[in-house]
């Protein structure tokens, strides 16, 4: 009798584990994917119409110049794996002819062909890039550094008003040629959905002014 009030519980026991061991565990919270705003707008057809203006660096003083240029998508290529958009934009200072990059989106970053950080709408803390210019001579001219800056600024152009993310290369002018000061900044405005919005064009060392594109107008074909 004994044996078999002790062979019960055994059982008893074996039946309540195995009851535990099958409780299904609770349903997980669905896995929500993290989207990020788009600043690129990069899609086949869109373009952008820019307009060129003189700016006074110690005024600050936009005055037209009467020019205009564009870009434009022309198309989405697969490359290394990763679909890159092809944005076709008249070279500057040669004003005649296209010239082709490809750019992608990569989480909340613009991202060159073949790897290079052109934007970002979230790292405001990371320096991406850094590089000296040197003379033929080994004379020092600059060091350049370019990191996002001026977070949600808000800029008046011909297109309108926008709330831009600034991708900014700061040159940091040596001595013998800081005679235009010793900082020369060169701006990359991107507002959310609309793309760039405003470029510092690259400057020449005698002229102490910029060219800026400023975007007139931007729609899709």
């Amino acid at each position: 009798m004994k044996k078999s009030i002790l062979f019960l519980l055994i059982c008893t026991a074996i039946y309540s584990c195995k009851k535990k061991d099958e409780t299904p565990e609770p349903a997980s919270s669905p896995i929500i994917p993290v989207t990020y705003d788009n600043y690129s707008n990069l899609k086949t057809g869109n373009y952008w119409i820019y307009e060129r203006f003189n700016l006074d660096s110690l005024g600050g003083t936009y005055t037209s110049l009467n020019v205009f240029d564009s870009s434009y998508v022309e198309k989405d290529t697969l490359i290394n794996g990763s679909t890159y958009y092809k944005l076709m934009t008249i070279n500057y200072p040669d004003n005649n002819q296209y010239v082709a990059s490809y750019f992608r989106d990569s989480l909340h970053y613009i991202i060159s062909y073949p790897g290079k950080i052109i934007f970002s709408s979230l790292n405001f803390t990371d320096t991406f890039y850094t590089h000296h210019i040197v003379q033929q001579t080994n004379d020092t001219i600059c060091y350049v550094y370019s990191k996002m800056a001026d977070d949600n600024f808000s800029v008046a152009l011909p297109a309108g008003n926008f709330v831009t993310k600034n991708f900014k290369t700061t040159y940091l002018m040596w001595p013998n040629y800081s005679f235009n000061g010793p900082e020369r900044p060169l701006h990359c405005r991107y507002a959310k959905n609309v793309g760039l919005v405003e470029q510092t064009l690259p400057f020449y060392l005698l002229p102490p002014n910029y060219i800026v594109r400023r975007l007139k107008r931007y729609g899709s074909a």
